[in-house]
């Protein structure tokens, strides 16, 4: 998981290069509506995995970038 929460604001990190994105938010909702503003995605969880992945605008799946809700 790629998220922490450091002097109560939620941030998000990559998991593909590191990148991080300080939300500016302790709301959890209105921080994954930042993120998604921000252009990042979220993929998760999977069958294999009960963790969330997440990329920045520079690594997210192509697809993702068309606009398509699905990687």
């Amino acid at each position: 998981m790629s998220v922490d929460r450091q002097g109560g604001v939620l941030w998000f990190e990559c998991d593909d290069c590191g990148e991080t994105l300080d939300t500016g938010e302790n709301d959890f909702m209105r921080a994954v509506e930042v993120m998604r503003e921000e252009g990042w995605w979220a993929i998760g969880p999977t069958h294999d995995s009960d963790e969330w992945t997440h990329q920045c605008p520079d690594c997210k799946p192509q697809r993702a970038q068309r606009g398509w809700s699905r990687p």
